[in-house]
């Protein structure tokens, strides 16, 4: 993993508080700062039921951003804030920069009583109080700076697709800008 990407995931989380993590083309993690989800992610997703909720909630993220091109906020089925931005490697999609894993101070007893239900651990409690708190002003706020992350990625060109699936990001480019002036020097 480029040294460089994890130096930026790191700062992001550093200044933020979100769990900031790298994906593939198919929501693959590749690398993540800190490496482990937050405890109440861990806690939480023992149960296979609240497991398929969280990996819904990404996929459909991701798949967001994939079609607007742009980022995603949202908040997880327990009421965490998430946002997913696409990444691009010389305008052929590469990836996506995904930061999560906080809330709002308003919304602790919300994020239990949605936990509880699937979850009876003893450390619940402990775990949705160790959870980054922010405002939603700077939930917002970081999400813009995610955004410029992952525009600097995309502009170093710090993040490369799969060579296997050239053909097809170059497929879905062309029919995404069909409207656009599109000539060989840039599909290449």
């Amino acid at each position: 993993m480029n040294s460089n990407i994890l130096s930026v995931l790191k700062a992001l989380h550093e200044v933020s508080g979100f769990r900031i993590s790298l994906h593939d083309m198919d929501f693959n993690e590749i690398a993540a700062y800190p490496e482990k989800i937050a405890p109440f992610c861990a806690l939480v997703q023992k149960n296979p039921q609240a497991r398929q909720c969280c990996l819904q909630a990404d996929r459909a993220a991701f798949q967001a951003a994939a079609q607007t091109g742009e980022p995603y906020l949202y908040q997880c089925r327990f009421g965490l804030f998430e946002a997913v931005s696409p990444l691009y490697n010389f305008g052929v999609p590469a990836g996506y920069l995904m930061m999560g894993q906080v809330l709002r101070e308003t919304e602790k007893k919300d994020v239990l009583t949605r936990a509880a239900a699937y979850c009876t651990d003893a450390k619940l409690p402990d775990a949705v109080a160790a959870l980054a708190v922010l405002d939603a002003n700077k939930i917002g706020a970081f999400a813009q700076i995610m955004t410029v992350c992952a525009q600097y990625l995309t502009l170093s060109n710090a993040v490369n697709p799969p060579r296997a699936d050239l053909a097809e990001s170059l497929k879905q480019y062309i029919a995404k800008n069909y409207a656009q002036k599109i000539s060989i020097p840039l599909l290449c």
